[in-house]
């Protein structure tokens, strides 16, 4: 083998060490196991599982601190009064509603929280303020076929990066008030 040759030899011999584990002989004290297989990846290899708790701890752990989240973040005085509205109208399905519709509402709350992340930014532009405002009016007067028009109307007349994540959980709310009437 000329030189060459012997360097691109075990170049890509290494290449190959470096994806391709070598299986190593089972130690006596995992045979005593009664493991069925006389080979196991080398102890460098084996990932010891976590529960999901510890996986979260590890995680919570390495994650950098973020910034306070907008939920934190106080509302503008002209926007209170609209998430105040919706926070009742979960509040109110939450009691009323059966425990099927209790999961449903429950997701549209978690969609909702994006609304309250845009009103504390101040995201929304007036007319869909406005919109939303009126819908939250139709929804509280439980006149949900009027509510479920305004809904079509807000989506389709607002930028949808916006309001997709809370208009879902807003429609939610409106198919289980009318589901509960």
């Amino acid at each position: 083998m000329t030189s060459t040759m012997y360097a691109h030899h075990h170049q890509a011999q290494a290449r190959v060490q470096q994806h391709i584990p070598m299986w190593v002989p089972v130690t006596s004290a995992a045979m005593a196991t009664q493991s069925p297989y006389p080979y196991a990846w080398p102890t460098t290899m084996v990932m010891q599982m976590a529960s999901p708790q510890q996986q979260q701890q590890q995680q919570q752990q390495q994650a950098p601190p973020s910034e306070p989240s907008a939920a934190d973040m106080p509302l503008p005085a002209n926007t209170k009064p609209l998430w105040e509205g919706y926070e009742a109208v979960i509040q109110e399905m939450q009691a009323k509603c059966s425990m099927a519709q209790k999961r449903k509402v429950g997701d549209a709350a978690k969609r909702m929280l994006s609304l309250r992340e845009s009103l504390a930014l101040e995201e929304l532009d007036d007319e869909v303020l406005q919109n939303l405002t009126s819908l939250l009016m139709c929804i509280k007067n439980k006149d949900y076929t009027t509510a479920l028009q305004w809904h079509q109307y807000v989506v389709s007349r607002s930028n949808p990066v916006m309001v997709s994540k809370f208009m879902i959980g807003i429609k939610a709310l409106i198919s289980v008030g009318k589901a509960m009437c």
